[in-house]
C-alpha cells in the first residue's frame, strides 16, 4: 500500500482533526471530496471552519453520572 493515501480520518479530539485539516490543505486536497475528517468532542470553533467540522459531542461528566448510577445498581442487585 505504499503511496496510497487515506480516504478518511477519525481524529480522537477536535484539535487533532483541525491539525489533519490543515496538513491536508498543505497537500492540496480536497475537504471532504479527496479526504473526509470527522472527530469527537464538539467545539464551537469546529462550526466556524469552512467546511464545518464534522464532530460527535461528548458529555464527559454527564456519561460518569450514568455510568456511577449503572454501577450502583449493578452491585445493588
Amino acid at each position: 500500500m505504499y503511496g496510497c493515501r487515506p480516504s478518511q480520518v477519525s481524529a480522537a479530539a477536535d484539535r487533532v482533526a483541525m491539525a489533519v485539516i490543515r496538513e491536508a490543505r498543505q497537500l492540496n486536497l480536497w475537504i471532504p471530496g479527496d479526504l473526509s475528517i470527522m472527530s469527537f468532542r464538539g467545539y464551537e470553533l469546529g462550526e466556524l471552519m469552512e467546511p464545518q467540522l464534522a464532530t460527535v459531542r461528548f458529555e464527559n461528566e454527564e456519561a460518569g453520572i450514568i455510568a456511577a448510577r449503572t454501577l450502583i445498581q449493578m452491585c445493588r442487585h
